[in-house]
């Protein structure tokens, strides 16, 4: 059965098509192959218990009534693509904010096609070395030493760097494998409540997180330990501020194409024809959304920059008001110490004074 085909260690079958994604520049040597490994204490595990609680409202083993499977869609809604990794991946909310969601992973190349994975992410970890996502056209690549925990069903959980993370969409053959094999191992299927909390959160969380002094100074360490990452602030804002630049762009071209798709469509000659047009209209309108969404992620990046700005600005502020009240507190003493030695020699005086009458 396909489902015992798919199940047996993420292995690659005749029946996979593979899609040509933007993955071209990583021929590693099969690292879908390697087991997952025991979480180790240098997982990144501060603020599980935090975390658990925060997640309770994607639980939905208290559903009543008849439990709706999440379709393509919903599915999609919560499959990260990798450009959104690379620009999470070091944020301290990162593992919060892509726990139970799911990704399309490379797993292999079959007759010179490559094989994707819809799967499950379990965990996140760091990794004994650090790694690069592949660069996007204007901006330096992301480094970064985690990697995800995925899982392919219940009974294969294995480790995979991000950079093996499809940009692309999961499409309804990557559904298909990967609800067989769920369903074969018994395992619970996504619900659309479920898929809908997990997005909502992840919404709320990333949107809406407020940078602690513990998270800024954390993020500049972890910045010196990197190598390759960006140190100056500066010269991420202004990054961030032309790529808000470029997601208004690309709305506004994406906006343009589906107008005129839209009357093309509605001067469409026959029915064949006015089909072919409904569906370029319809993926126009996809990439419309996509770009929109784009811009969200973009106004989002700045917005935590211009956070870190400010912390690091408060930071720098409290470091040199404790300096100057280091040195007025000093001048006191130093005063002080004036006084009263002044005090003691005059008091000597007047002894040494009494003594000679």
């Amino acid at each position: 059965k396909e489902s015992d085909e798919d199940e047996d260690d993420f292995k690659v079958d005749d029946s996979d098509s593979g899609d040509d994604d933007s993955d071209d520049d990583y021929n590693e040597s099969q690292p879908w192959r390697r087991k997952a490994s025991r979480p180790q204490e240098d997982e990144i595990d501060a603020g599980n218990e935090e975390n658990n609680e925060d997640m309770d409202e994607n639980d939905t083993s208290h559903e009543t009534g008849p439990i709706v499977e999440a379709d393509l869609e919903d599915y999609t809604k919560i499959t990260l693509p990798r450009r959104r990794l690379a620009r999470w991946c070091n944020e301290p909310f990162f593992k919060k904010a892509v726990n139970e969601c799911f990704v399309r992973v490379l797993i292999g190349v079959h007759d010179g096609k490559k094989c994707y994975r819809l799967c499950k992410i379990e965990d996140v970890k760091r990794g004994k070395k650090s790694y690069k996502f592949p660069a996007t056209k204007g901006q330096k690549p992301i480094t970064t030493n985690k990697i995800l925990i995925l899982s392919f069903g219940s009974k294969n959980i294995k480790e995979f760097p991000m950079y093996l993370i499809s940009d692309s969409r999961p499409n309804e053959e990557d559904l298909v494998k990967y609800i067989n094999v769920v369903k074969g191992a018994r395992d619970k299927v996504l619900s659309k409540k479920k898929a809908s909390n997990l997005r909502r959160s992840q919404d709320d969380l990333v949107n809406n997180y407020t940078y602690k002094n513990e998270d800024i100074e954390l993020i500049l360490k972890e910045r010196k330990k990197m190598p390759g990452v960006p140190k100056n602030l500066g010269s991420e804002q202004t990054r961030a501020e032309l790529a808000v630049q470029s997601a208004k762009s690309a709305i506004a071209e994406a906006q343009n194409r589906l107008e005129e798709a839209k009357l093309r469509e509605m001067n469409g000659k026959n029915a064949l024809e006015e089909s072919e047009l409904r569906k370029n209209v319809e993926k126009l309108d996809d990439e419309l959304r996509d770009a929109e969404r784009e811009l969200e992620d973009r106004l989002s990046e700045r917005k935590k920059i211009q956070e870190s700005v400010n912390k690091r600005k408060e930071i720098f502020l409290k470091q040199q008001k404790n300096k100057s009240w280091a040195k007025v507190n000093q001048r006191a003493r130093q005063m002080n110490e004036n006084a009263d030695f002044e005090a003691f020699k005059d008091q000597q005086a007047r002894k040494d004074a009494k003594v000679n009458q």
